[in-house]
């Protein structure tokens, strides 16, 4: 007779054999709650992780994009009227970050060399019209700054590079 403890015979009181207990392990098949869920997570996960290393890299499109506004001094002069407007805020007066809040991270030093979203104009005009998603730490500045004024914040922005 097998006791639920043991795989061994159980032993009857006047026996003399000694049986040791081994405790018996049942192992269940682990299945997810809700497939469907778990299966849209590791979706949106895998979506989110490609963004952030797309934007992480710099925009190879938006690195093609050649700035069609000439740095003359009249474009860097605007630019920094614009900048002084919508950027200073967060970046700082001379452009060397800012540095942040509860709700915001620091925002980049722009005279230095280290663009985290690419350095050509374009991708950096890029960067102002549409802002970093998928958190949007930058917002996009495209619907109230006009193309050719986004261009010469890139050109003030350019001016501002340590050297």
């Amino acid at each position: 007779m097998l006791n639920a403890y043991d795989s061994q015979p159980a032993c009857d009181s006047g026996s003399s054999a000694a049986t040791t207990e081994r405790p018996v392990v049942i192992r269940e098949r682990h299945t997810p709650r809700h497939p469907a869920r778990t299966t849209l997570l590791l979706a949106f996960a895998s979506a989110t992780l490609t963004v952030v290393v797309l934007f992480a890299q710099g925009n190879p499109e938006a690195a093609k994009i050649p700035n069609p506004v000439a740095a003359d001094a009249a474009s860097i002069a605007t630019g920094k009227q614009v900048y002084t407007r919508y950027c200073a805020v967060c970046h700082g007066i001379n452009g060397e970050g800012g540095s942040g809040s509860d709700i915001s991270p620091p925002a980049p030093d722009l005279t230095d060399k280290d663009w985290k979203r690419g350095g050509t104009d374009g991708e950096i005009f890029s960067v102002i019209k549409n802002g970093v998603p998928p958190d949007l730490a930058m917002e996009p500045w495209g619907d109230r700054i006009k193309d050719p004024d986004i261009w010469n914040v890139v050109n003030y922005i350019r001016s501002l590079a340590k050297k």
